[in-house]
């Protein structure tokens, strides 16, 4: 939900169903600030919060009215992934549906406490989490099926760079995946990291450096100096 100072995380009760981003509500709830530390060093929460433009929590206490539907390109592009998320687990089991639509489209909605619980106790949980093993395996995978296309066509392999072509290839579908995504933190990492190598492809330089990482860093601290102090950012580059 949206406010003066920015957004407010509202819980619903459970017999609300069926709302979509960028869907407009009038509705009537308790809106609280976001609580500081309760001691010196624990965690704070409501500046991690704050990383994501949160300022406040609350709840309902009257149903909410329907009023209409927002227009923006970031509201139908999450609009467009929770729909397709319901799909993907409507067509499939359970918990492989849920887990799917995390591995494919970012959206972990659907992966209940106990598959989650599986994930973390087996040292796994950071699968469920669009980052640089799921980039690279789709970004590096596009590129090495395009230049194994090209390089059978003798007309195509022997006047053009095939290798270059590949990798531009490999950077749109990973600019693709990251905006289907929802782009988090770990995979706008995961996407910028993906960027700077595939420019020194195209520039004939030294592509795996750590300078990549710093840049990665500079760029997302940049846009959000506040992501500093999420997990993501921290488990992305500590």
């Amino acid at each position: 939900m949206s406010i003066d100072a920015g957004e407010a995380a509202v819980t619903t009760p459970d017999g609300i169903r069926n709302v979509l981003p960028g869907d407009r509500l009038q509705l009537a709830a308790r809106i609280y600030p976001s609580p500081p530390p309760v001691f010196y060093g624990a965690p704070d929460h409501a500046r991690q919060a704050r990383a994501k433009d949160v300022v406040a929590s609350g709840y309902l206490t009257q149903p909410p009215r329907y009023l209409g539907t927002a227009d923006g390109l970031s509201y139908r592009l999450a609009r467009y992934r929770q729909i397709r998320a319901d799909i993907i687990t409507d067509g499939m089991s359970a918990p492989q549906g849920g887990i799917a639509a995390a591995l494919l489209i970012g959206d972990r909605r659907h992966v209940d406490d106990a598959t989650y619980d599986m994930f973390r106790f087996s040292g796994l949980a950071h699968l469920l989490a669009i980052s640089g093993l799921h980039m690279g395996l789709l970004c590096f995978g596009v590129i090495g099926f395009a230049r194994g296309v090209m390089a059978i066509m003798p007309g195509v392999a022997v006047r053009l760079p095939v290798h270059k072509y590949a990798a531009l290839t490999g950077l749109m579908a990973a600019a693709l995946y990251v905006v289907l995504s929802g782009a988090s933190i770990s995979a706008s990492r995961a996407f910028l990291m993906a960027v700077l190598i595939i420019l020194a492809i195209l520039s004939d330089r030294l592509a795996l450096t750590l300078r990549n990482v710093a840049i990665a860093a500079l760029v997302l601290l940049a846009v959000n100096p506040l992501a500093l102090f999420t997990a993501g950012f921290q488990m992305s580059f500590a």
